[in-house]
């Protein structure tokens, strides 16, 4: 809410964070607040909608977009490696009901690391270390 404040604020022309605004004091049944959020959200919305206004999508603002400039480095190109499999006892304990696995590679070091996760909690197994992280 203080960001959609702030930015009410800062573009007295914006009618995003209005309308977010409203739509929060509404699903929080602040009826009152939501009445006086709208009634903004409607006022400012006239102003875009004469001749020369621009319509704005509610749901988005140029004020939330991330930019993440983009790498110029080349991907390295790694070698495929053949899978190894071998029957290995693991210290830790999961629900056997309720657990699932996904191989992953955590560290990004290009060997597959192990997640388990249950009703009990989550094991992550890596370069042959456990690490115990309960729920």
């Amino acid at each position: 809410m203080d960001e959609f404040k702030a930015a009410a604020r800062l573009d007295s022309n914006l009618v995003a964070p209005r309308y977010q605004m409203f739509m929060m004091f509404r699903e929080s049944g602040r009826k009152a607040e939501a009445d006086a959020a709208f009634r903004d959200f409607r006022m400012v919305k006239a102003r875009q909608e004469g001749p020369a206004g621009a319509q704005e999508d509610v749901n988005w603002c140029y004020y939330s977009e991330i930019y993440d400039p983009s790498d110029a480095r080349p991907e390295k190109r790694q070698a495929k490696i053949s899978p190894e499999f071998a029957a290995r006892i693991l210290t830790g304990r999961a629900d056997a009901g309720s657990a699932h696995l996904m191989p992953v590679d955590f560290d990004s070091d290009g060997k597959p690391d192990l997640l388990i996760w249950s009703n009990s909690g989550v094991l992550l197994y890596r370069a042959g270390r456990n690490k115990w992280m309960p729920v």
